[in-house]
């Protein structure tokens, strides 16, 4: 196999080779002045199993990743196993109004068009990929995490909500802690606050754990709340670290301990890599014929 990386995910392509025991393709890329993007892959791939990582966020990083699928096709390599470690739109998964689009399947519809298989990382909502008729994998980034906190192992995992509580039990139960998701209470007109359901945190480590961090508001939030029930510390994980501007200086100004996130995109808080978990994937649609 020979990996492919695109330019939003270099440092996953490299462990990733390193895990996979492979060569990494050198591949050019840039953007004209007038924001067009350009690629080109320089390594001869002719019946080669390939595989092309590539993070689809922001937007010319999804054009990016078509544009390699036409190049990497056209020097005829024997598969192409597309690895989205993060897949851009995919909150977008159904239609909340009359005349939207369903992004997350019309993208990954897109990236189909040019694979033969298709290996996601913690997707904001897996059934999306049943819209794509080629094999598919979702993989979890969650037992990466806890690997990273065994260190200082948190007493409570919590998960901001109950729709995230999966990865949370997930977490805890890799880890050997309790688990709990927040709710909110309002307790003035104007201020909400997030609380543990029903566990005390006080005199424990806590951790919470989510799929995506963009603003940190939840995050800011939760941790003052939970410090002033008397946690002895707070850290924040996710798989996605999209970071909006401010966003890490908001959570470290907030006092929590860690804030970490995987290399599904490349970061200052990339702390853990998703690398094993994708290869292991890779294998199976290779050994798939």
């Amino acid at each position: 196999m020979l990996v492919v990386p695109g330019p939003r995910s270099p440092l996953l392509s490299e462990r990733l080779a390193r895990a996979l025991g492979c060569n990494v393709a050198k591949v050019e890329h840039k953007l004209f002045p007038d924001g067009e993007v350009y690629v080109r892959v320089h390594d001869d791939l002719r019946g080669q199993e390939v595989a092309l990582v590539q993070t689809t966020w922001p937007n010319d990083s999804l054009v990016a990743l078509l544009l390699l699928q036409d190049a990497v096709r056209r020097l005829g390599p024997k598969r192409v196993h597309v690895v989205l470690p993060y897949a851009a739109y995919a909150r977008q998964d159904r239609a909340f109004h009359d005349g939207e689009p369903i992004s997350a399947e019309a993208t990954l519809k897109l990236v189909a068009e040019q694979a033969d298989s298709i290996t996601t990382v913690d997707l904001h909502r897996p059934a999306s990929l049943g819209v794509v008729k080629l094999p598919t994998r979702n993989v979890s980034a969650v037992p990466a995490i806890a690997d990273h906190f065994r260190a200082l192992p948190p007493g409570v995992v919590l998960a901001p909500d109950k729709n995230a509580l999966d990865r949370a039990e997930q977490a805890a139960k890799l880890l050997g802690a309790d688990v709990d998701f927040l709710i909110k209470k309002r307790v003035a007109p104007d201020v909400v606050e997030m609380q543990p359901r029903t566990l005390d945190v006080a005199s424990k480590r806590v951790l919470i754990v989510d799929d995506i961090i963009s603003t940190g508001g939840t995050m800011v939030t939760a941790s003052q709340v939970l410090k002033r029930q008397g946690a002895t510390a707070v850290s924040a994980a996710c798989t996605h670290g999209l970071f909006a501007p401010g966003a890490l200086d908001r959570l470290h100004t907030a006092g929590l301990e860690q804030t970490v996130a995987t290399d599904t995109i490349e970061g200052p808080a990339s702390a853990v890599t998703v690398a094993s978990v994708a290869a292991e994937a890779l294998r199976h649609h290779v050994a798939v014929r």
